[in-house]
């Protein structure tokens, strides 16, 4: 669990601790029972010239999230961080992820080098990748008269 989640690990209305185990620890999303770290959902999709990701990251300071497109692979990696100002918590319900995050991304086809445009609206990242479109065969070429 991550540090910064700071949550009791003990049950505090009573309860025996079995029963607080199964109400906080299996409710919880998958991506924080296994690890620490969380997967943003992302979509992922092509168009006849691009590859397009489209990830979930509300709530994220970009200033400290890296995206680095190599070779047929695009990884972004961050943290988000836990909402201070509750120095107690006894959750009824544990939904949102904090802490670390890192998802890699297989292209389905080269990109463009320095293609690689990303923006940050509303808590989505929008990654747009230019596809390096390979020409075979015959290429006819119009001519044009002026």
């Amino acid at each position: 669990m991550s540090e910064s989640l700071r949550v009791s690990l003990s049950p505090s209305d009573g309860s025996d601790e079995m029963d607080f185990i199964f109400r906080n620890y299996f409710n919880r999303p998958i991506s924080m029972q296994a690890y620490s770290g969380w997967r943003p959902a992302t979509d992922m999709f092509e168009t006849d010239t691009e590859i397009i990701l489209i990830i979930d990251l509300a709530g994220i300071d970009m200033a400290h999230t890296s995206l680095v497109q190599e070779g047929n692979t695009i990884k972004i990696s961050g943290s988000r961080e836990d909402v201070e100002g509750f120095a107690k918590r006894n959750y009824q319900l544990m939904e949102i992820s904090y802490g670390p995050f890192e998802r890699e991304f297989v292209l389905s086809s080269p990109v463009v080098q320095d293609s690689v445009e990303a923006r940050y609206v509303n808590g989505i990242v929008t990654v747009r990748m230019k596809k390096l479109l390979q020409q075979t065969g015959t290429i006819h070429i119009e001519v044009g008269s002026e």
